[in-house]
């Protein structure tokens, strides 16, 4: 046990102190790029009606031609501003319209300091190999971790010594002390973020080997009707906002999406927990047909099985964003037990076998000069 946590864990070293140190960072990302982009993220108030989410729609399709614009994110809390994600093939954009008018304010660029971060990250500067990679790199460490709380293991007499660290004692034993201990004191969380990292680099996998488990729900999406093409006007898109709303009573908008084909629908996705972008815990999706307006359905992102449950929490849980600035600020401060291990466990690694052999090619040298 001891050799294969040793022997998995040193390669893995650099890759952990990236991770660690990123993953903190990251936890603040939102406010990160709220600092760098001021002008998308914190427009001026002018106390007006929002704007339809079919001009915003139709401006960042003209904005940028050849891509495909399907959706539209509702203003939030940390941006007072829509934002759209136009795509052509692997190519997407983040682009930010005013909350009034709807017009372009730009899109957020790729050389700043938060979207860095992110890519250092997830695709550790490499694309999607670097995720690949990554992905692989994280499943390697369910195995130091496991085989780290083997190691811990002190017996029944000294289990709770083992949960602290004499800061009175020698530096090595100190070092090790601190190693153990924050090692088990954040082995759940270790463990979390690594599932839930193997998920992120692997989705269609994990989904495959979760049905398993916990079949996940699979309901058919509702459908637009091209018989009725003519039978009514279609409503403003601000109108099947209001509709959405008071099918969910508690709900904010959350984001507007076009229907796409003859048989595609309008969905107005809204939220009971305006958290944020990318999180899609308390999401409830309202299908409207795209001829007449007529409600098709309401589906809760969060279906009937545990495995929906766990599916729909998978990235709020791995980045933090799920319960407010507290645990921001938990979560960055378990990511800097990644370094604190490795470096703790390096230090041991050179005391155990670096300093022993150091010490051996020092003698054999002076027996030879003495001979």
């Amino acid at each position: 046990m001891f050799q294969v946590h040793l022997w998995s864990g040193l390669p893995l070293g650099l890759y952990v102190l990236v991770i660690g140190l990123s993953g903190s960072v990251l936890v603040f990302e939102p406010e990160l790029e709220a600092l760098e982009y001021p002008q998308y993220f914190a427009i001026a108030d002018t106390g007006t009606t929002l704007a339809d989410p079919a001009i915003v729609l139709r401006n960042v399709q003209a904005a940028y031609p050849g891509f495909r614009v399907g959706s539209v994110n509702w203003p939030a809390p940390q941006r007072n501003s829509f934002v759209s994600y136009p795509s052509k093939g692997q190519d997407i954009r983040t682009v930010f319209a005013h909350p009034v008018s709807g017009e372009v304010l730009g899109e957020l660029p790729d050389d700043g300091f938060a979207r860095w971060m992110w890519n250092l990250h997830v695709y550790l500067l490499s694309g999607r190999i670097g995720l690949k990679v990554s992905g692989a790199l994280t499943g390697c460490l369910i195995i130091v971790a496991l085989t780290g709380l083997v190691l811990w293991w002190p017996g029944l007499v000294r289990w709770s010594r083992a949960l602290m660290v004499d800061f009175g004692r020698g530096w090595k034993r100190i070092t090790w002390e601190l190693h153990s201990a924050v090692g088990f004191w954040t082995m759940l969380v270790l463990l979390l973020w690594s599932i839930t990292g193997i998920y992120l680099a692997f989705p269609q996998g994990f989904r495959a080997v979760l049905t398993k488990v916990s079949p996940l729900s699979t309901r058919a999406r509702p459908v637009s009707d091209p018989a009725r093409r003519e039978t009514s006007p279609l409503p403003e898109p601000r109108r099947l906002v209001e509709r959405a709303l008071g099918a969910v009573p508690g709900s904010y908008p959350a984001r507007y999406t076009a229907a796409v084909g003859d048989r595609g629908s309008i969905v107005v996705v809204v939220d009971r927990d305006v958290i944020g972008d990318r999180v899609v815990s308390g999401e409830t999706w309202v299908h409207f047909d795209r001829y007449d307006g007529r409600l098709l359905g309401i589906r809760p992102q969060v279906g009937e099985s545990a495995g929906d449950l766990l599916m729909a929490w998978m990235f709020p849980l791995h980045a933090g964003w799920f319960a407010g600035l507290g645990i921001k600020i938990l979560w960055a401060i378990l990511g800097l037990s990644f370094p604190v291990l490795v470096v703790t466990g390096t230090i041991m690694w050179w005391n155990r076998v670096i300093t022993p052999k150091r010490v051996e090619i020092n003698q054999q040298d002076r027996s030879r000069r003495s001979a």
